[in-house]
């Protein structure tokens, strides 16, 4: 009879054990996915701006607006619009497509880095 009864308590206190595990268990996946919950809120967040601030600029820049988006002047504004690889619609003027701009800023800034060792030198 005392053995029945050690054998049915420790089951009960095994099954409260077994109860407290998956509560904890439950609790730190909880905590885990909201960690990742929040690291794609952040994610989709931070993309949103950066596509907003690219949607204020308008789809095609003029001159001037080229020369205020990248504050140069105009012998820097000539020399950037004449290269071969900028990208340039002349048909209504002289337009700069906003889209085509940041990919040729990616592009050559990319090249840069890799063929250079312009961000690579120690300031002395």
């Amino acid at each position: 009879m005392a053995q029945v009864k050690l054998e049915l308590a420790d089951e009960h206190v095994l099954s409260i054990f077994h109860a407290e595990i998956q509560k904890a268990v439950t609790e730190v996946f909880g905590l885990v996915d909201e960690n990742i919950r929040e690291i794609f809120r952040e994610e989709i967040k931070r993309s949103i701006t950066e596509v907003l601030q690219q949607d204020q600029l308008p789809p095609l820049l003029t001159r001037k607006q080229l020369m205020k988006l990248f504050n140069i002047g105009e012998t820097k504004t000539s020399e950037l619009i004449n290269r071969s690889d900028f990208p340039v619609f002349r048909e209504a003027g002289v337009l700069v497509p906003t889209h085509l701009l940041f990919k040729w800023i990616e592009q050559h800034t990319r090249w840069v880095d890799e063929n250079t060792s312009y961000f690579k030198k120690e300031v002395v």
